[in-house]
């Protein structure tokens, strides 16, 4: 434990080094979620669990879908919800709805059957 006496001895360099560490042990516990992963990869594909074919143009597409949904309601959550549980959740039939996309429902719901891995592939 550092008290005033042993600070007073450090030098200037002693004291900057100590000050950084602090502040990179504050920082260890929300460097997690700075990470960020490439979008429309396999990496990414693989972090929301799905599980399916990795067809790229139809992930794409999903993910876009998403995207736009987030750039009208701009909350973070609906962009993280969305793709939840690779794209079978609660948010994604709402952003279809949102974005006046009814009439492609069937369509992408079959693409989210084949990269979830719930539809085998045609």
């Amino acid at each position: 434990m550092f008290t005033s006496q042993s600070l007073r001895h450090l030098s200037p360099y002693g004291r900057l080094m100590l000050i950084l560490g602090v502040f990179l042990l504050c920082q260890e516990t929300s460097a997690a979620y700075v990470i960020r992963i490439r979008p429309n990869t396999y990496k990414e594909f693989q972090s929301i669990k799905c599980q399916g074919t990795f067809d790229k143009e139809q992930y794409t597409r999903l993910t876009s879908l998403c995207d736009d949904c987030y750039n009208v309601s701009r909350n973070p959550d609906v962009l993280i919800g969305c793709k939840a549980d690779c794209f079978r959740n609660s948010f994604f039939p709402q952003c279809i709805s949102m974005l006046l996309m009814d009439h492609m429902e069937p369509d992408l719901f079959k693409m989210i059957g084949n990269v979830s891995g719930d539809n085998p592939p045609m």
